[in-house]
């Protein structure tokens, strides 16, 4: 199959057929190089290795194929190979390019990630010799053979597989939270003596679930063609109340209703609605600030963290990712106004990772695998991080407060086995959840392989549930997928039941 005008690369093929393009086997030439077929061809050589992991297929997304080949241009015309560009303050950062591609039907990712590679269209490790022939240069191989350049289907494959050889590269590659895909390459030459070797500077952005701001959008229509509905009913009944049909009393009663279902869904107008008895919804969604909220991670760095967990990592380090991907993404909701973040690791003793901040000055690329503490620990204490923890809040709650927000400050406790000191821990722990405005949540991340060992440690469960505030905040946690998802609950936790 050659390629056919107009087709498009990733809406009108699949998996199956795109191989099947016949150009996929020419070789790359200084003359013409099609970026297009070969930025596809990184794609779907992606998405095979996820079929061979029974992940979920990547989703082409072309704003981060516009974030990727603005990064692959920025390494040519600026020379450099590196995730940072320190040539374009624009953008020197993944979450600038992403940024870049913001617009009126796209507000981001809730986290992304990014792989680069620079890659010759000639075999680079071997022993060749040039020679100009008719005009254009040529390489041969010591024995005589010429050596010919890579077809497009052979260089995507190679950057392919040398992301998967590489920990990092093949971790982004297989992250099952990711959903979408965008690949760019540019061209460039490299001079060596008397000769020039073809170059591409190529770069995977990869993106999760898309931005808050998304969701709301299509909140919002949907709110508007709800209150639209209302709007037309309650018409109806007002015209059927002036013929007599209804009693005017269905009127109010419908109007009551729709009422207290939209809540603070959307902004009334009460004068319009008192002289026509309809409900009109004016602006657009916001989410104004309504509460202080502090959350207080406290991330276990003890050595049983080390044990390997999903795709191959350590605990730690995935816990540590999958934070930092979880933090990317809580920086671009839309109450991200509301709340501010603080970081503990622990092991026999308690580090202030990250001392309090606002969410929106949260540092996107700061390390948090919380075995990097620099200990090497004889236990694990928790009573010591929530001491720590209970510093920071004290401090938070004591801030004067002119607007009277609700404040509110959760303690999430991630901890992979029991603690050395239980008796003065549980105390620590009451302490802290006799105030109405702080709630624990606590999170026992294992993995089902420690489980069918029978390395599951039953008391450090058990411990766990008796430091929680309150049903429905402790969770055990096999995979980065749930961990994400604990993050997500523990974070958006407001208040206690109150105690029957």
């Amino acid at each position: 199959m050659r390629v056919e005008p107009n087709k498009n690369y990733y809406t009108d093929y699949n998996l199956n057929s795109f191989f099947s393009i016949v150009n996929l086997q020419s070789k790359i030439t200084k003359l013409f190089v099609d970026t297009d077929l070969l930025n596809a061809a990184v794609f779907w050589f992606t998405n095979v290795e996820r079929q061979k992991y029974n992940l979920k297929q990547f989703q082409f997304h072309e704003k981060l194929r516009q974030a990727a080949t603005l990064h692959s241009e920025q390494m040519k015309i600026h020379n450099f190979f590196d995730h940072e560009n320190n040539f374009d303050a624009r953008y020197k950062t993944l979450t600038n390019r992403i940024d870049a591609q913001k617009d009126s039907t796209f507000n981001g990712f809730m986290s992304y990630a990014e792989n680069i590679f620079d890659y010759p269209v000639i075999e680079a490790n071997t022993t060749f010799t040039v020679e100009n022939r008719n005009g254009q240069t040529r390489f041969f191989l010591m024995n005589g053979k010429e050596l010919l350049p890579y077809t497009y289907y052979e260089l995507a494959k190679n950057v392919v597989d040398g992301w998967m050889n590489s920990p990092g590269h093949r971790a982004n590659i297989l992250q099952p939270d990711f959903e979408y895909l965008g690949c760019g390459s540019a061209k460039y030459e490299k001079q060596g003596n008397g000769y020039s070797t073809l170059y591409f500077k190529l770069t995977q952005n990869f993106g999760g679930s898309l931005g808050w701001n998304d969701v709301f959008l299509e909140a919002e229509k949907f709110i508007s063609d709800g209150i639209n509905m209302c709007n037309k009913k309650i018409k109806t009944i007002k015209e059927k109340v002036n013929q007599n049909i209804l009693n005017p009393y269905v009127l109010d009663n419908y109007k009551q209703k729709f009422n207290s279902l939209l809540g603070d869904l959307g902004q009334k107008n009460k004068n319009n609605m008192d002289n026509t008895n309809d409900l009109m919804l004016t602006g657009k969604l916001t989410a104004a600030k309504r509460k202080e909220q502090l959350c207080v991670f406290l991330l276990d760095g003890s050595g049983s963290m080390d044990d390997i967990g999903e795709m191959n990592n350590t605990l730690a380090e995935n816990v540590g990712r999958t934070f930092k991907d979880f933090m990317s993404f809580f920086k671009e909701s839309s109450i991200k106004e509301d709340f501010q973040i603080a970081v503990i690791n622990f092991d026999y003793e308690a580090v202030v990772r990250q001392p309090r901040i606002a969410l929106t000055e949260f540092p996107d690329f700061e390390n948090y695998n919380p075995r990097d503490i620099g200990k090497e620990d004889p236990g694990t204490n928790i009573g010591l991080g929530l001491i720590e923890a209970k510093k920071i809040i004290d401090e938070f709650l004591a801030e004067p407060n002119p607007d009277e927000y609700r404040r509110d400050a959760v303690i999430a406790i991630l901890s992979d086995g029991m603690c050395q000191h239980p008796e003065s821990t549980l105390k620590i722990a009451r302490e802290l959840d006799a105030n109405g405005n702080i709630i624990i949540s606590c999170g026992l991340f294992t993995t089902k392989e420690r489980e069918d060992k029978y390395l599951f440690n039953k008391d450090a469960k058990n411990f766990l549930q008796d430091i929680k505030s309150q049903e429905g905040l402790y969770g055990v946690i096999r995979d980065n997928k749930t961990l994400r998802k604990w993050f997500e609950a523990s974070s958006s936790t407001t208040k206690k039941k109150e105690n029957k």
